[in-house]
């Protein structure tokens, strides 16, 4: 069972990773019908979205309605 965990770990982070500009959250979506939307998964898609968004200086909205960037 954790082999699988694990290809499918791989998986999401192959796709996520290599996402066309502008498709991530449309993959993530597509993600989610297809693995399905288990703790597991989502915790999988947390830590790749993270890893993502540091890779490329993105933004994200804070609880206070404020971008700020998670490089930082």
């Amino acid at each position: 069972m954790n082999n699988m965990l694990n290809e499918k770990k791989n998986f999401i982070r192959h796709v996520l990773m290599n996402s066309p500009p502008g498709k991530l959250y449309d993959l993530v979506k597509d993600i989610n019908i297809l693995l399905g939307s288990s703790v597991s998964i989502q915790k999988i898609l947390e830590e790749v979205l993270k890893d993502y968004n540091e890779k490329n200086y993105n933004f994200i909205l804070t609880d206070k309605n404020e971008y700020v960037n998670i490089n930082k």
